[in-house]
């Protein structure tokens, strides 16, 4: 868009432009009017629209562990259940948008770790599961810095079972076993 006239056609110049795509040349043109048309000097300037775009794209677990609900962009809050004897959850790869930061923190019932840089695209292996609800939160930062989408992700570890219950009772003596009376019964305390 043609803006100010300075005193004739050869002074304007262009006080607004309009970005359409990107990356985008514009060509500007700075001539001295004292000097002839020869002397004109052209500078290019490329300019480069930084993306706004913070969505996490892909999260991925190993085989056997399951997002519920399953993944999609547009939801920010999953959870997964394993057994107690599970320690750990392979995430096989956690992608945000095309030049976003991704950024993990990880808490549970045994305090928050430090805030994890991580690389776009590449695993994570959630380890040192607490019994109980483990958290991921995956905050997605665009490129601009002006869009921030935070992704949670509760991984609950099931609590221990804790059965003291006395199956039988048994008398030995040398080789020979004796019954006790009366007979042994796991459910009477």
């Amino acid at each position: 868009e043609k803006g100010h006239d300075a005193g004739g056609p050869d002074n304007q110049f262009t006080d607004n432009v309009f970005l359409m795509n990107d990356p985008q040349d514009i060509t500007i043109t700075v001539r001295d009017v004292s000097e002839s048309e020869a002397d004109a000097r052209t500078y290019i300037v490329h300019v480069v629209r930084l993306s706004n775009d913070a969505d996490l794209i892909v999260l991925d677990t190993e085989d056997g562990v399951n997002l519920d609900p399953a993944f999609s962009s547009m939801k920010k809050e999953y959870t997964i259940d394993v057994e107690s004897g599970v320690t750990s959850v392979d995430f096989t790869e956690i992608r945000a948008s095309e030049k976003a930061t991704v950024k993990l923190m990880i808490s549970s019932s045994q305090g928050a770790q430090p805030v994890i840089n991580h690389n776009n695209g590449d695993s994570y292996t959630m380890d040192n599961l607490a019994f109980g609800n483990n958290i991921m939160k995956i905050v997605v930062i665009s490129e601009d810095k002006t869009t921030k989408n935070t992704y949670t992700v509760n991984v609950r570890r099931q609590p221990l079972i804790q059965d003291a219950t006395l199956e039988d009772i048994r008398v030995q003596i040398g080789d020979k076993y004796y019954s006790l009376i009366p007979m042994f019964d796991k459910n009477i305390i």
